[in-house]
């Protein structure tokens, strides 16, 4: 199983991931996560942040989600993922896909921006930033969404709605 979360930069898809390891390790212990900054300077090759090089970034870890949900892991995986037809392979191509939209509004990214990434892309000191000049368009059909933007649940409480609701469409 491949549990693709994706999500703008800041909006928590990455500790999302981590909580629903914790609530699935508790009844599997094949439960790995891969965050695609992390998996960009694993495997190297000099990507930059251009929109051709987060293509290949995206399709690098699909594949590698693909193989490791083969080989019988359930694997959780947070990206920007701002390729629909990335995605569309992974609908057709991964035997057991699950999609999660992580929303937040670019008002409460730019508050949880710990690297002032969003402020240099608007101030026109940084290039190539998702959300500020290059486009990030929301998936078209994710399983779910959980919207992210008040601190009306716990990340711990919104891991437990997405379990439940991948448990929902497995049986």
């Amino acid at each position: 199983m491949v549990i693709w979360l994706v999500g703008m930069y800041a909006s928590g898809k990455s500790t999302l991931a981590e909580e629903i390891r914790r609530i699935l390790e508790k009844e599997n212990n094949n439960v790995l996560v891969l965050n695609g900054g992390d998996i960009r300077e694993i495997l190297g090759g000099g990507l930059s942040y251009s929109l051709d090089n987060r293509k290949s970034n995206a399709e690098r870890l699909s594949r590698l989600c693909k193989y490791l949900s083969d080989q019988g892991m359930v694997v959780i995986c947070a990206i920007l993922s701002i390729f629909e037809e990335t995605r569309k392979w992974n609908r057709d191509n991964i035997d057991c896909y699950y999609e999660v939209f992580v929303d937040v509004s670019l008002k409460n990214l730019l508050l949880r921006d710990r690297k002032h990434m969003y402020r240099k892309a608007l101030n026109g000191d940084a290039k190539d930033v998702v959300g500020v000049d290059i486009e990030f368009v929301k998936p078209e059909n994710p399983n779910i969404v959980i919207d992210n933007n008040q601190p009306r649940k716990s990340l711990a409480e919104l891991a437990q709605i997405v379990v439940n609701d991948i448990e929902r469409v497995s049986n």
